[in-house]
This record gives structure tokens, sequence and C-alpha cells, in this order.
């Protein structure tokens, strides 16, 4: 049964030219992925400050939920063709207001049990009837941009942070972050994006699972200066 959702844009992710988008849907109080087809990726030309998605944009659409793998599922939403209404960007405050009423959602009250540590790593199992989305705000002092080099030599934007007691070293896949990293400078051009803060709010999603080993695991889909 399709429903309407109004939805501000809280986090959008690259993976490779494609991109996600997730929001905060504040009419129900919840966490909501936004799709072109089921467990499918936006073309880059949708996100964008000028264009459909953009972290604080708001939009409303018609949607249905697919029948994707759990726990992404209790997120994802298909649009329904021709249903998409941009309303343009919502400012500061309400982009504020917005993550603040996410808090709800935090890292134990979504991933509750399901959520499993491996060394400085964290995973849920794919099937985990949990969310898959959630929000936390944290300390300046709490959060630190690192790089590592992969088995390839390319080298990786990742933040060492506290979830649930334990310091992780989790992936970065922030839209605004990895294109500084990558285009603009490295680790000091990603860092300016995250000055003159009191605190940060770190948005935190799961990837789908990527090789067969039946675990999706943790990583940051954005981290927002708090003045």
């Amino acid at each position: 049964m399709p429903e309407r959702i109004k939805m501000i844009v809280t986090e959008v992710t690259i993976y490779s030219v494609d991109r996600c988008v997730a929001g905060w849907d504040y009419e129900k109080d919840r966490m909501v992925r936004p799709e072109p087809g089921p467990a499918k990726f936006w073309p880059a030309i949708f996100c964008g400050k000028q264009s459909t998605f953009h972290p604080g944009h708001l939009v409303s659409f018609d949607a249905e939920e697919p029948d994707t793998d759990l726990p992404h599922r209790n997120e994802d939403r298909v649009i329904i063709p021709n249903s998409l209404t941009e309303h343009g960007a919502g400012g500061s405050d309400l982009f504020r207001a917005a993550c603040v009423k996410s808090l709800s959602h935090g890292p134990s009250q979504v991933y509750r049990d399901y959520l499993h540590f491996q060394g400085d790593k964290a995973f849920v199992p794919k099937g985990s009837d949990c969310g898959s989305l959630c929000a936390l705000d944290l300390p300046v002092s709490d959060v630190s941009l690192l790089v590592e080099t992969d088995m390839n030599g390319k080298e990786k934007l990742r933040a060492r942070l506290p979830v649930l007691g334990r310091i992780l070293n989790l992936s970065i896949a922030a839209k605004d972050l990895k294109q500084a990293f990558k285009n603009s400078g490295g680790l000091v051009a990603a860092n300016a994006l995250l000055a003159n803060a009191s605190s940060f709010h770190v948005r935190l999603g799961l990837a789908r699972e990527m090789n067969g080993d039946g675990k999706c695991y943790l990583q940051i889909n954005g981290i927002y200066p708090v003045a």
C-alpha cells in the first residue's frame, strides 16, 4: 500500500559513481531510505546542492516498502514514479531540529543486541530484524579522521569514534567528506569541513552485505559540526 512520506535529507553517501540517500520522516519520526528501485542507488545527477537530494533539502513522495533484505528493509522505501516533489532547502535550524529528534534512534535503540564487534569494526548479520540507520551526538574530542591504505595501495578516509562503549575505526561513505578528501586536498580538506564545532552530529548506517559473508558492516554516513 503506497504511503506519502515527507522527509528532510540527512545524509548522502557515495558508492562508486552512484549515491545512496537517507533522511528523517518528520511526520512519522523515523529514518527513511528513498530508492529509485529495490536496493538501488541514485545517479550522481540527483544529489547535490542544486539538485534533489542534499543534506537539509525537503522532499515528499509516494512510496512502497520493497521486498529487500533485512535489516535495510526497515528503512527502504521505493519512490513511485512521478510522485517526487522537491521543496528546496529547509535551512540550518530545521536540519538541526531533525537531527536532534533523530537522536531517539541511537545505536542501542536501533541495533539492539544484533550489533557484533569484530576488533575495531562492527557489523549486523544480514537478515537481522533491526534498523540499519541511526544517529548520535559526540564531543569533538571523541572523533578523529584518519587515512589508511588498502591492499591495493589506495588511500581511504576513515574515522575513529566511540560506539556503545567501544572505540571503532569505521569507513566513511559521506559524500561531502569523501569528495573533499579525494578532490580538494586530502585529510586537511576533510578536516576543514569539521572546523569550528562544539560537538558533532554523526550519522551511522549499515552497508549492504558485499562479500557473501552475511555481514552488514557499520559505516559513517555523515558527520556534521554543531555550533
